[in-house]
């Protein structure tokens, strides 16, 4: 019984091990940029391309001037084109109104197909408002099973075709208003770090984050970062971009960022 419990032990830390090795591991792309791709909703979508709720095959994806949308995305990819020109290739294929669901079924055009070395990955917030629009009321009654398995199973084609992909987790957030979709908001982000955790990828609790930034300014109206309860203003995006970038200096080995030196 001790033998097979220290096995069961050691396989584990041997599973942690090699996903962090898996994220740890310099990239190799050949003497390419190394491309950086965001998925999510309008949150990461930000009116890029045209806009319009499209999907991204419908976007215009040759105007340099709106190609990244005007959220904490564009922020991310303005910095390192600014100071790392050439390095990174940046791709934004969030689109508004998007739940899991709608990820999963795009999911080989949007993300596969377009053959990212760097996946960010926002989503969930629609999924709540969908499930509360339909008139439910129980925190309990949505299939946080079912979003579980459906996020893993985005996550496993994305190494299946690529082993050494990076991959950024983000958890949903909003405007704490005392009613059903705090504790959802809550739950769904529990679950993301969960999946990140098994994974050995790093997750930005950008809930975690807001309530902190809300927290340390006394008296402060919380629109001044979240304008209407679930979407960030200039200032929220800012900070998102912020803690985005700490992130993605440390799993790609940016020590001297200028991110790092603030």
């Amino acid at each position: 019984m001790r033998n097979g419990i220290l096995c069961l032990i050691c396989f584990a830390i041997m599973c942690c091990s090699c996903s962090n090795k898996r994220q740890n591991k310099t990239l190799e792309t050949e003497g390419q940029p190394v491309r950086v791709l965001f998925m999510g909703d309008s949150v990461t979508d930000g009116n890029w391309g045209g806009g319009g709720a499209k999907p991204s095959r419908m976007r215009n994806q040759k105007d340099q001037n709106h190609i990244f949308g005007h959220g904490f995305m564009f922020l991310c990819a303005a910095h390192y084109m600014a100071y790392e020109p050439g390095k990174y290739q940046f791709v934004n294929h969030g689109v508004s109104g998007y739940t899991l669901e709608d990820l999963s079924k795009w999911w080989g055009e949007d993300c596969i197909d377009v053959q990212p070395d760097v996946v960010s990955i926002l989503i969930g917030i629609n999924d709540i408002e969908k499930y509360i629009r339909a008139g439910n009321t129980s925190v309990s009654g949505f299939d946080y099973e079912t979003w579980e398995k459906t996020y893993r199973k985005l996550i496993d084609r994305a190494l299946d075709s690529h082993p050494e992909r990076r991959v950024i987790l983000c958890t949903p957030f909003a405007i704490h208003n005392g009613t059903i979709r705090d504790l959802m908001v809550n739950r769904l982000g529990d679950v993301v770090k969960k999946i990140a955790k098994d994974y050995g990828f790093p997750c930005l609790d950008y809930q975690k984050m807001f309530d902190k930034a809300i927290a340390s300014h006394k008296g402060i109206n919380e629109k001044l970062y979240i304008w209407d309860g679930i979407h960030p203003t200039a200032g929220g995006h800012q900070l998102m971009a912020d803690l985005w970038m700490e992130t993605f200096n440390d799993i790609m080995g940016n020590t001297n960022s200028i991110i790092n030196k603030r």
